[in-house]
């Protein structure tokens, strides 16, 4: 994948980032209180959720560099840090939903996990039916 292909995903990221923040404003429906306690909280998940996200574009560039003469070994490393990335992902997951029902109600909590897995599933969907399967 050329510098420019990795230019076009990263700028698709960050618009997706920018939408993403409005859809979950508008899905949330935060009272100025809740939003005052969720927002920083909103902020740093999404922080350390991009930084994992980053090692996901190197590791579909490196794939998209590859794909055609992929050794065995290296489709298996590709497959371990996929999954790496996704227990990490998990992980934040995890530790944030307990930050966030610290500040939001425990339905409120899962209104927003649901929202963040719907948003995660068109990412998701996007990406995949842009990378070619392993020939």
């Amino acid at each position: 994948m050329t510098s420019r292909n990795r230019d076009a995903i990263e700028t698709t990221r960050d618009q997706v980032r920018s939408d993403r923040k409005a859809l979950v404003a508008k899905a949330m429906k935060l009272s100025d209180d809740e939003g005052q306690a969720f927002w920083p909280v909103y902020d740093e998940y999404a922080s350390e959720l991009t930084k994992i996200s980053d090692r996901t574009v190197t590791l579909i560039t490196e794939f998209a560099d590859n794909y055609r003469d992929l050794p065995n070994a290296e489709a298996l490393r590709m497959i371990s840090d996929s999954l790496s990335i996704e227990r990490e992902k998990l992980a934040v997951k995890q530790r944030y939903a307990q930050r966030f029902a610290a500040v939001l109600s425990g339905k409120k909590v899962a209104r927003f996990f649901q929202v963040d897995r719907r948003l995660d599933a068109v990412v998701l969907l996007n990406v995949t039916q842009a990378i070619s399967l392993v020939e």
